[in-house]
């Protein structure tokens, strides 16, 4: 009969918390998207879907941030797991999960990339929508440092924020 060996040592301070703190990270801030949590949106809405990213652009930017290191977070734990596995199969197999959990953290943060940028396009969108909808705003040149920008200018009335593109 054989028995399968113990661990070569106790999970470290920081990997255990690495790994209770990422998860809860992921779960909870991705739960609070704008578009995602108790209504999500449907994406092929898109006029709803991008409303309310672009409303929300700036914490929708700043969940995806905690988002992604919660994901850095789970994939530390994951290392500390392999560190202390003992030799042999489990050691192997855990390995394969941890390049799994290193490939993962690869494509996520692509991921959390494009949403970003997604965010950042909604909101200048909404602005933009905004303005147009306002009808008492204009658009003008602004030539400084041989740099043209165009700026949305508020008029009186007019409920907007400044919004420049460089």
């Amino acid at each position: 009969m054989t028995t399968a060996e113990s661990p070569t040592g106790k999970l470290d301070t920081i990997a255990k918390l690495s790994l209770i703190i990422g998860s809860i990270l992921v779960v909870v801030f991705n739960f609070l998207l704008p578009t995602n949590g108790i209504e999500p949106i449907d994406p092929e809405n898109s006029d709803k879907f991008i409303a309310a990213l672009g409303n929300n652009a700036g914490i929708a930017q700043l969940y995806q941030i905690i988002v992604l290191v919660g994901l850095v977070l789970y994939t530390r734990g994951i290392i500390g797991l392999w560190q202390i596995a003992p030799k042999g199969v489990a050691r192997y197999r855990l390995g394969i999960g941890q390049m799994g959990s290193v490939a993962a953290l690869g494509i996520w943060s692509v991921v959390i990339g494009l949403g970003l940028a997604e965010a950042s396009v909604a909101d200048k969108l909404a602005t933009a929508t905004l303005g147009a909808q306002c009808g008492r705003c204009c658009w003008c040149n602004d030539n400084r440092q041989g740099a043209t920008r165009r700026i949305l200018r508020r008029v009186s009335g007019c409920n907007l924020e400044w919004l420049s593109f460089h």
